[in-house]
């Protein structure tokens, strides 16, 4: 490991046991979304990103808003929020999908230009 001036060693534990989440996302993914969204919607995005890829969640706004201490208006501005960025997308009944990587704001950006 290479080091510069004035650099500090930060040593990282994590002590996972059977039963504890562990979150892996793409670093760039999360970069992106830290830099766009805002922190409510952060922790949506974060809410939604700790579960495995192609899972299917049954989604509790309640959940989410005892998670993080927040009400349901909290909840309903970031849900509006990733959905505007791209990071959510309404499918048919009932069907939310999210994508880590905000690959539905072209989606977003192609309604724009209809209109």
């Amino acid at each position: 490991m290479i080091s510069y001036p004035n650099q500090k060693l930060y040593h990282i534990k994590k002590k996972i046991k059977d039963g504890d989440i562990f979150l892996m996302l793409k670093w760039e993914d999360y970069t992106a979304a830290a830099k766009n969204l805002t922190p409510s919607a952060l922790n949506l995005y974060m809410y939604l990103a700790k579960n495995q890829d192609d899972y299917k969640l049954w989604f509790s706004s309640k959940d989410y808003c005892q998670t993080f201490n927040v009400v349901d208006k909290t909840y309903r501005n970031a849900r509006k929020e990733l959905l505007l960025k791209g990071y959510l997308k309404e499918g048919e009944n009932n069907n939310v999908y999210f994508d880590a990587a905000g690959g539905y704001g072209e989606t977003l950006d192609g309604l724009k230009e209809e209109l």
